[in-house]
């Protein structure tokens, strides 16, 4: 898939997923009907952003963009304990192509004497951003891949940061969950000023 064809996917409110299955590498694209989206407003959101940047301010990390794209990407496509990774090396390569058209992007934490020890996958459209994955080797540097991640919200003047599926950690660091309708209407604002909504 190139990535005209992904970013019109992704337009329409589909995200990608993979799975490997008898060695075949399936890539798949899921449109579930609630969204988890980030409350940036929200005063769970500000309590964890605070605590956050407390807890990492005394670790020295120092946060790069778009310098070590696929040191990143390795590192996410990792599987976490007994879970298969959902980025396959199909996934991955996708990636890359939107990479290549300044879509995917890449949050670097680092530690001088460890070099990178977390980081964010993000893709951005317009106002619209997704974390698509963290990843991380030293304790909080998953906290600054997200302060990473808010920071780029913000630099880049982001109204919608997508997290696909809630979870308990995601709840904690002040997800809330929208109807796929709702979606939709933020996304078109968001990547489509002025044009036709999506569907």
């Amino acid at each position: 898939m190139r990535a005209a064809e992904a970013i019109a996917l992704i337009s329409r409110g589909w995200f990608v997923t993979g799975r490997l299955e008898d060695g075949v590498d399936h890539v798949e694209w899921v449109r579930p009907g609630l969204r988890a989206l980030v409350d940036t407003e929200g005063r769970r959101r500000r309590r964890y952003l605070a605590t956050a940047r407390r807890e990492v301010r005394t670790h020295g990390f120092t946060t790069t963009l778009d310098t070590e794209f696929e040191s990143v990407l390795a590192a996410c496509a990792q599987p976490r304990g007994k879970d298969a990774t959902w980025i396959t090396p199909a996934v991955a390569d996708l990636y890359r192509e939107l990479h290549s058209v300044g879509v995917a992007h890449s949050v670097e934490i680092r530690l001088s004497e460890n070099g990178v020890v977390g980081g964010a996958l993000i893709l951005a459209l317009g106002g619209w951003m997704s974390i698509e994955s963290l990843f991380h080797t030293v304790p909080d540097a998953g906290h600054a891949a997200m302060l990473g991640a808010e920071d780029f919200r913000l630099s880049h003047g982001i109204l919608v940061t997508d997290l696909q599926l809630i979870s308990p950690f995601l709840r904690q660091m002040g997800a809330m969950e929208v109807p796929l309708s709702a979606y939709l209407s933020l996304l078109d604002l968001c990547i489509n000023p002025g044009g036709n909504a999506v569907d």
